[in-house]
């Protein structure tokens, strides 16, 4: 999870810069995870990561339909990367699995939540569960009230420092910032 998230070094156990200043020890910004601003940090980080979450990178950047089952996930990101021409991992239905609760939770009714070791991103209510016979899920769209300007702000200029040619003319069509690959307004 620590290189998905790009908190730890791709080689060995080092924190990256990103991870020095989240989580050096009890003197980082947030070595709790207490702040919704590092959850969204760490959903924006996940989301953009196409190598090591291709699930969780695929669902926020092409997955086009608003409700699904895990079937249906399954089946459409298996297609995806058979276009792709990459390998299926075998795991495919374990990370989908684990990609639901990862933003809806363990789903055990009656539990309070603060009672549950849930993955953080639950926090952002990025997906919810459907009652439905069929085991529906939802993605939520919309202003999410839990985001900050400042955090916006910050995917905002880090998708453009990398989206930018310099050949082309530095602008970006809104309609890109909404719905581009990697975009804020995706992801």
């Amino acid at each position: 999870w620590g290189k998905a998230l790009r908190v730890l070094e791709p080689e060995g156990d080092r924190l990256t810069p990103f991870g020095k200043q989240m989580f050096p020890s009890t003197e980082g910004f947030d070595p709790y995870l207490e702040d919704p601003n590092t959850i969204w940090l760490l959903h924006w980080r996940l989301a953009r990561n196409d190598n090591q979450a291709t699930t969780w990178w695929w669902a926020f950047n092409s997955f086009d339909g608003g409700g699904f089952t895990k079937k249906q996930l399954f089946e459409q990101l298996k297609a995806a990367l058979t276009l792709q021409e990459k390998s299926i991992p075998r795991s495919l239905e374990r990370d989908i699995q684990v990609f639901i609760q990862s933003y809806v939770g363990a789903l055990k009714p009656g539990v309070v939540k603060e009672d549950t070791l849930d993955c953080p991103l639950t926090e952002l209510a990025l997906i919810r569960s459907v009652k439905t016979s069929d085991g529906r899920f939802q993605f939520v769209h919309g202003e999410q009230q839990s985001l900050s300007h400042a955090i916006f702000t910050y995917a905002l200029v880090e998708y453009l420092e990398n989206r930018l040619d310099p050949s082309r003319t530095g602008t970006v069509s809104f309609e890109e910032l909404w719905n581009g690959m990697n975009s804020p307004g995706r992801v």
